[in-house]
C-alpha cells in the first residue's frame, strides 16, 4: 500500500518559486491573472474554489493541503508564508516548531483539555430530555487520526448498516446552531451530513441541501433529526462516527442518554502512530486557524488530541455495561480484518458478510465519493489513496520517530490500552546495535 507521504515530493525553496506555483493555481482555478498580493475572494474565489486551488496543490506536492488555509492566508504572499511555516519538510523550510518539542506538561494538557471542549461543537451542548430516547444505535469512539474512516467503510459494507461520513450532530443541540457554527469557510464540516441524505433519500446534493435548510430553519434539535434519520435508514442501524465527540465529555453522554440500548465501539492505535498521522495531514490546520495558534508544535498537539480524547472516552465507559462496549485495536484490524470484523459483528449481533473487507468498493453505497466532484471524502482525505487493507500501515510510524517524546500521561495511558513504552524503547536499541 503506497499512501501520499510515500511519493517523491519536489521542493520549492528558492526565494519565490512556491509564490509562482501559487500564483499558477490559482490563475487556473480563477481564470485571471494573479499578482502576488492580490486577494483570493476579491479575485472571485470562493470556498468551492478555494477547494480546487488546495487539491491542485495537493497533487504538485504530493501531500494533504486544507482549502480552510486560504481564508487565514488569501493572498498568494500570505499562503506562500503560511505553508513554509507550517509545512517545513514538505517545503525545505527552517521548522520553527524544534524549540517546542520538549515534553508535555500537566498544565498545558489542562489548558489544551478546555481548548478542545468546544473544537467542531457548540458551547452550550446538553443532553436532550425532551420525548423518550431515540432507537439503538452504534457509536465509534476515537480521537482523529486512529483509522476510524477505514471501520467506518467496513461496517458500511454490512446489509444492516447505515454508516456515513461524520455528522457532527450530538456537538449541537439544535440543527440551526450546527449551521452556523459551519458556515463559510468552515461549511465542508456540513458534507458528511449531506452525502447522508443523499443516500437515505435518494436525491442529489441540491436536494439534500433544500431539505436540511428547512429543517435549520425549524431548528429542528439535533435528537429529533436523528431520530428522523433512522426512520428513513427503515430496518438499518445508523453508525455514527465523529471523532471530535471524543473531546467533550458532555457529547459523550449524550450518546448514551438520548439512544436505547447504544452500543460503543473504542477504537485505539498506539500514540505515536496517531501523532505520526496527525501531522502529515496537520490535522489542526483543517478549520484554518491551527488551533487558535495554540504555542505548541505539530507533534505535541497529536499527542494531546490522542491523550485527552482517550481519557475522556475510557472515562465515559467506566459507566457502559460492559456487554454494550467493544475495544478495538487499529493494528489488529489491519492485521487481521476477517477475525477481527467476525468478533465486531458477534459484538453487534449481526452476520459477518465477506464483503465488508473490500472496503475501496463500492464507492456509492459506503459513501466514499464525497458529495461533488471537488469534494473530498470526510474523515480522511488519504483514504483513496490506498488500494487494500495490508498490516504493514501499522508500523509506517517506526520510520519517522527513533526517541521516546511522549510525556508520563501518555505512556500510562498507553499501558492501559496494551501499548508498552518497553518494547518501543527496546525496539530502538535493537535498530542503533544493528
Amino acid at each position: 500500500m503506497t499512501g501520499i507521504a510515500d511519493a517523491k515530493q519536489p521542493h520549492y525553496s528558492s526565494i519565490d518559486s512556491l509564490e509562482h506555483l501559487l500564483a499558477d493555481l490559482w490563475e487556473e482555478v480563477l481564470q485571471t491573472k494573479v499578482s502576488f498580493n492580490d486577494n483570493f475572494f476579491e479575485l472571485g474565489g470562493n470556498s468551492i474554489k478555494a477547494v480546487m486551488v488546495m487539491n491542485r496543490l495537493q497533487d504538485k506536492m504530493n501531500a494533504i493541503f486544507h482549502p480552510a488555509s486560504i481564508f487565514n492566508a488569501p493572498t498568494v504572499s500570505d499562503l506562500a508564508v503560511y505553508c513554509r511555516k507550517n509545512y517545513p519538510d514538505i517545503f525545505n523550510a527552517t521548522n520553527t516548531d524544534q524549540a517546542l518539542d520538549e515534553k508535555l506538561s500537566d498544565q498545558q494538557i489542562k489548558i489544551v483539555r478546555q481548548h478542545l471542549l468546544h473544537r467542531n461543537s457548540g458551547k452550550s451542548v446538553q443532553v436532550d430530555t425532551n420525548g423518550g430516547k431515540n432507537k439503538a444505535a452504534i457509536f465509534v469512539l476515537s480521537p482523529p487520526r486512529s483509522g476510524s474512516t477505514l471501520l467506518r467503510v467496513i461496517l458500511g459494507g454490512h446489509p444492516e448498516l447505515f454508516s456515513p461520513p461524520e455528522l457532527y450532530l450530538l456537538s449541537f443541540n439544535t440543527l440551526k446552531q450546527r449551521k452556523e457554527k459551519f458556515s463559510g469557510h468552515l461549511d465542508f464540516f456540513r458534507e458528511g451530513l449531506i452525502r447522508a441524505l443523499m443516500e437515505l433519500k435518494s436525491c442529489s446534493k441540491k436536494e439534500a441541501e433544500a431539505l436540511m435548510h428547512r429543517l435549520e430553519e425549524q431548528n429542528m434539535s439535533t435528537k429529533a433529526f436523528m431520530g428522523l434519520m433512522q426512520a428513513w435508514a427503515g430496518d438499518k442501524r445508523l453508525v455514527d462516527k465523529t471523532p471530535t465527540y471524543a473531546f467533550n465529555p458532555e457529547v459523550l453522554r449524550r450518546a448514551e442518554m438520548e439512544f436505547t440500548d447504544a452500543r460503543f465501539i473504542h477504537l485505539v492505535r498506539h500514540p505515536m502512530a496517531s501523532i505520526a498521522s496527525f501531522e502529515e495531514i496537520r490535522a489542526d490546520l483543517v478549520t484554518g486557524d491551527a488551533d487558535g495558534e495554540l504555542p505548541l508544535s505539530a507533534k505535541q498537539k497529536g499527542e494531546l488530541w490522542w491523550l485527552i480524547g482517550h481519557q475522556n472516552i475510557l472515562s465515559f465507559l467506566k459507566d457502559i455495561p460492559e456487554h454494550r462496549q467493544h475495544q478495538l485495536r487499529f493494528e489488529d484490524m489491519v492485521a487481521d480484518p476477517d477475525g477481527i470484523t467476525q468478533q465486531l459483528c458477534d459484538f453487534l449481533g449481526i452476520q459477518f458478510y465477506p464483503d465488508m473487507l473490500n472496503p475501496y468498493q463500492e464507492k456509492k453505497n459506503r459513501m466514499t465519493d464525497g458529495v461533488s466532484d471537488v469534494s473530498k471524502i470526510m474523515g480522511d482525505q488519504k483514504f483513496h489513496t490506498y488500494k487494500g487493507i495490508e498490516a504493514s500501515v501499522a508500523d509506517r510510524w517506526r520510520d519517522k520517530y527513533k526517541q521516546d517524546f511522549l510525556c508520563e500521561q501518555s505512556w500510562q495511558l498507553a499501558e492501559t490500552l496494551g501499548y508498552m513504552k518497553e518494547s518501543f524503547v527496546e525496539t530502538e536499541r535493537e535498530e542503533w546495535e544493528i
